[in-house]
């Protein structure tokens, strides 16, 4: 099992995918993104499959081990 594999199950999420985790001196960053081929756009509220643009999105979470844990979403 790798890393990404095994944050994928801690997280507990079905339609995010673990691109991989970054280990610092005290902190984990997580990068993820969906694994959905179609996203619902933020202004007609329409399902569409053409992505026009992604950005990062940067959330703090619990602590794992006394360290943060950051976790940075590519989102549509």
């Amino acid at each position: 099992m790798t890393r990404a594999e095994l944050f994928e199950q801690i997280l507990g999420i079905n339609e995010i995918r673990v691109e991989r985790v970054d280990w610092q001196e005290q902190s984990i960053h997580i990068y993820r993104s969906s694994i959905l081929e179609e996203a619902i756009c933020p202004n007609c509220l329409q399902k569409r499959l053409v992505v026009n643009q992604t950005y990062e999105r940067q959330f703090l979470d619990l602590p794992i081990t006394g360290n943060e844990v950051y976790l940075h979403l590519s989102q549509r």
